[in-house]
């Protein structure tokens, strides 16, 4: 499936890799860099790691977030400082279709939620390293009350991992400049982008009175 001929070609191939090193791998920035270098990294950083979760994206999992999404009674989600941005486009792109999701960024606030969650209802947790302690507990308090669990991070085999019942996983290099995260918050996006246009397509008819009633609830808002 890899498209190699044999174990000798996999590990002909991994030492290759392992020859890129980390400056190949992910471009530094530099204090002489000028702005369409700065940019061709920034940019290129974004791509690649939207291409590297493209490609070790497990479907399976991913249909069967998007369908426990898609039937959930009730949906938080959970994520702390970028990660928490990520959870409130989610929050504005569910209420467009008429799901009403609450994203909350304050770990008691997660906590209080969390406790009250029940079977039919959907925990979704985002963090980078898979280790913020007050997301990971509320995870745990989501699946001891019975709902489902997501969580969306950059991080195999970290204690979210443990905590969640889908794991959808974001691949992406850090940067002591632009942050270890930066890349991955993109990728992340397109995660949750694609998880609402599963559910958006899940429940279409619904989907789309309620886009147009909401669309023309702020449409009003607008200068022409």
């Amino acid at each position: 499936r890899l498209g190699l001929s044999g174990f000798r070609h996999l590990k002909r191939v991994l030492d290759q890799y392992e020859r890129m090193g980390l400056v190949d791998l992910h471009e530094e920035l530099s204090d002489v860099d000028d702005a369409p270098t700065i940019v061709r990294k920034v940019f290129g950083t974004a791509v690649q790691a939207i291409q590297d979760t493209q490609a070790i994206l497990d479907y399976p999992t991913f249909e069967r977030a998007a369908a426990v999404l898609a039937d959930a009674q009730h949906v938080v989600v959970y994520g702390l400082g970028g990660s928490a941005v990520i959870g409130q486009d989610f929050e504005h792109k569910m209420l467009r279709i008429g799901k009403f999701v609450r994203a909350h960024c304050d770990t008691h606030m997660m906590a209080m939620s969390a406790s009250l969650l029940a079977s039919g209802d959907v925990a979704l947790a985002i963090s980078h390293s898979g280790a913020s302690a007050g997301v990971v507990e509320a995870m745990e308090l989501a699946g001891d009350a019975g709902a489902e669990t997501i969580a969306v991070t950059n991080v195999p085999k970290s204690p979210i991992t443990r905590a969640a019942r889908h794991v959808l996983l974001s691949a992406s290099q850090g940067s002591p400049i632009t942050g270890e995260n930066a890349a991955s918050r993109i990728a992340q996006l397109n995660i949750l982008d694609a998880l609402f246009v599963r559910v958006s397509q899940t429940n279409r008819l619904e989907a789309l009175k309620s886009l147009e009633r909401t669309m023309g609830s702020v449409s009003r808002k607008r200068y022409t």
